[in-house]
């Protein structure tokens, strides 16, 4: 009983600590790529056309009315909620990849072979990245509504701003300040999509990354090193983040609207100061045809932007995350790795082995 209770805790313990990692990893990852994800959010909620010429020209007038850290901006609120995010989305993954492993091992040890040699399907590692994203994003999504939205407000908005609700002054006060004026239901704007869009996304990113690795192992008979593990990640992230690109647009949309739309009921002066500000491209366009009011639902804010903007603007950014994709998650995945090697345990798809 004793050695039971002594591997439960054991059990638990590296349970926590894959949680801790993972938040680690996935911060690490968030902050590293912050300027690339603020452009594409405000490219997002446009009507601009993106090109790199606009990117950079946008990046570099950011950097020098505002100051190089206000391409951070909203980093803070990022990195709250990318923390509980990545910790529930690395962690996740793992819990059920080993889950399924010592599945697929006890169904071969029931059928006469030998289980130590079951090994994962592609489907598995599929439906373990998705599960995984549908967790991480319920856990933490209001955090990912701030984050958007703080996105797209002035880097230091005035106190009146904050006291009109136009804009917030941090975090905190921006989940109360949705929750009073919006209700509950404001905190979840655009999570529909977000749960769609997260399933292609992580179950394209989770099962290419894991199986690139498994076939290194195959290949090599050793572990992949830090920078084969980079590669798969980064390959992982362009597959994932062209996967589930378009349904990122609708959330973002959702995500702003409203909040966008209310700073359209103030005067002329202050909606234009407001705007050059918070350096919209094509600033004002927004408010336009093609942004999601208070209560459109996901497929009506799509045809609302393919009416207005055109299929194309379904993959709006999508460049931008081409570049940005591969280096968050190759980060988030390697550091990951590295993290759990450092500390002794294995990877969902080798704990059940040992």
């Amino acid at each position: 009983m004793a050695g039971r209770r002594r591997q439960s805790a054991d059990t638990t313990g590296q349970t926590v600590l894959r949680f801790l990692l993972g938040g680690v990893a996935g911060t690490v990852a968030k902050t590293v790529t912050a300027p690339l994800d603020l452009t594409k959010i405000r490219f997002q909620v446009s009507q601009s056309p993106v090109s790199v010429r606009l990117v950079l020209e946008h990046v570099v007038t950011t950097a020098r009315r505002s100051g190089v850290g206000a391409l951070w901006q909203g980093n803070g609120a990022a990195a709250i909620r990318v923390f509980p995010y990545a910790a529930v989305q690395l962690a996740t993954n793992d819990l059920l990849t080993a889950r399924l492993l010592r599945y697929r091992q006890d169904a071969a040890a029931l059928s006469g072979a030998t289980g130590s040699a079951a090994t994962l399907t592609a489907l598995d590692r599929v439906v373990a990245g998705a599960g995984a994203g549908v967790v991480s994003v319920l856990a933490t999504y209001p955090l990912d509504l701030v984050r958007a939205r703080m996105a797209v407000q002035p880097s230091r908005p005035s106190p009146e701003a904050v006291k009109r609700g136009l804009a917030y002054s941090g975090p905190a006060q921006a989940l109360l300040q949705i929750g009073r004026a919006e209700g509950i239901a404001g905190l979840f704007r655009g999570a529909p999509a977000t749960v769609v869009g997260i399933i292609p996304y992580s179950a394209t990113s989770f099962g290419v990354f894991s199986s690139l690795k498994a076939s290194l192992r195959r290949r090599t008979g050793r572990e992949p090193t830090t920078l084969e593990r980079m590669g798969c990640g980064a390959l992982a992230g362009l597959l994932g983040q062209t996967a589930g690109y378009p349904l990122d647009v609708v959330r973002r949309r959702q995500q702003t609207g409203y909040f966008l739309r209310e700073a359209e009921g103030v005067s002329s002066s202050s909606v234009n100061d407001w705007h050059q500000r918070v350096q919209l491209p094509a600033a004002g366009s927004a408010l336009r045809a093609g942004t999601a009011s208070p209560h459109q639902g996901m497929l009506s804010t799509l045809r609302s932007i393919v009416a207005a903007e055109g299929w194309r603007a379904l993959w709006k950014g999508v460049s931008i995350n081409w570049f940005k994709g591969p280096i968050a998650v190759a980060t988030s995945f390697a550091v990951f790795d590295a993290l759990k090697q450092a500390a002794g345990l294995a990877d969902g798809d080798q704990a059940s082995r040992r």
